[in-house]
């Protein structure tokens, strides 16, 4: 819809019906009174003529500025069509690395870089390290080697595997898995070494993966103490273990102090087990067939606690189950059953299975590292028209209605 807006070019209002916004108009008609300006400075001509010798700059910038940008879509068709860069920009790269005042400190070809912390999105992942990708020079231009680089000392660790936690890395060369530790002194320091790869490591133990038994193997590095393992689990804040044995250990990945130390008898004819980790307390779930379907629920705590659910009874309401959060108290975990229609409703259960808060249209909570943590007992929910913070009353902490912006029709299950 066209609107009345009135300008002033060279002291003289115009009146103009138009669908742009007056703002718009204004920054034309300040183009306008500003080459007028230039072309009557020490020129005794008439606002006519005036605007005549403006509108012939105006209509030289426009026809210059139009053959440039004609020319630059030549050379981008051109470039398009001879495909000049070919498929794979990975020829491309080259890394060149500065200090904070510019100057450059290292530069590589065929080769690029990412923070280990970036890559690892982990609280204890060093900072200071880069990780290296040199590209082969061949026309697969694939990743020939990975090294790790230290732009502050200039060190760097060629063979490189994986973060494995608490400051270290797992490397392999001259036929060996080194495990390295990369933030207690200033240079690198080897632990150990290993005939497999080292998956996970705290302070006081490693845990491997032999390519031949296809298990993970714990290793006690104070005591030299070994154990098959079903599983291992992980969250932020700690690391847990299931072994052939019976035996389930949590252990703070920071610190390598042990949280829980129990065991749990496997079931007959056990074939797998998994195990989730959740800040000192165990999820367990047991299989006696290869089909994963779990004959066997066990939930251990810090404080000795050990319950066991059977999964028969649980799916009897619920499709899937899952853990959530724990508190001092216990382990939490929801149930999804089908809702109204072709919707999805949570509840959420306490370690004994009875149903703590129900009939949510879906449920989450924060990880432990976050800044911005939820207390304990507190998670995010969606509840009929609102989503928010809520506690084990099904009260709610804080609150928003679900119309509340323009993604209302939407589901999400992001807080």
């Amino acid at each position: 819809m066209a609107n009345p807006v009135t300008i002033y070019i060279h002291h003289q209002s115009y009146r103009f019906l138009a669908e742009e916004e007056e703002t718009y108009l204004q920054q034309c008609a300040d183009i306008v009174n500003k080459e007028m300006d230039q072309a009557m400075a020490g020129n005794t001509l008439s606002i006519t003529d005036g605007a005549v010798l403006a509108a012939m700059n105006v209509a030289d910038k426009y026809c210059k500025e139009r053959q440039v940008a004609d020319n630059l879509r030549a050379q981008l068709k051109q470039a398009l069509d001879e495909n000049t860069w070919g498929d794979d920009l990975t020829r491309y790269y080259a890394l060149q690395i500065q200090d904070r005042d510019g100057n450059r400190i290292r530069q590589e070809p065929l080769c690029a870089a990412v923070s280990l912390s970036y890559s690892y999105n982990e609280i204890s992942s060093p900072a200071d390290w880069l990780e290296l990708d040199y590209y082969s020079e061949d026309e697969d231009m694939v990743i020939d080697h990975i090294s790790l680089y230290n732009p502050t000392t200039g060190e760097e660790l060629t063979g490189f595997q994986q973060y494995t936690g608490a400051g270290t890395v797992c490397l392999y060369n001259s036929g060996r898995y080194q495990l390295v530790d990369l933030a207690s002194t200033e240079q690198s320091a080897v632990l150990c070494e290993f005939d497999e790869p080292v998956r996970y490591y705290l302070p006081g133990a490693a845990i491997t993966e032999p390519e031949a038994s296809g298990r993970y193997r714990f290793h006690d590095l104070l005591t030299g103490e070994e154990k098959e393992l079903y599983d291992v689990g992980t969250d932020d804040a700690t690391l847990a273990i299931y072994a052939l044995d019976g035996t389930v250990r949590v252990f703070d990945r920071q610190t390598g102090v042990l949280l829980t130390d129990t065991a749990i008898d496997p079931v007959e004819n056990q074939v797998r087990a998994h195990i989730y980790a959740e800040n000192g307390w165990v999820w367990v779930a047991q299989d006696d067939n290869d089909n994963y379907v779990n004959t066997a629920i066990q939930i251990c705590g810090p404080d000795g606690t050990h319950k066991t659910l059977d999964p028969r009874t649980l799916e009897e309401t619920y499709t899937h189950y899952y853990p959530l959060f724990s508190t001092a108290d216990g382990l939490y975990f929801y149930g999804c059953c089908n809702g109204p229609g072709s919707s999805w409703l949570y509840d959420i259960l306490d370690s004994d299975g009875n149903v703590v808060v129900g009939g949510l249209r879906s449920c989450s909570t924060y990880y432990a590292d976050r800044a911005n943590g939820l207390p304990e007992g507190v998670f995010a929910a969606s509840k009929g028209f609102s989503y928010g913070w809520m506690d084990f009353s099904g009260r709610w902490l804080y609150a928003e209605s679900i119309f509340a912006s323009t993604a209302d029709e939407m589901d999400n299950y992001y807080f």
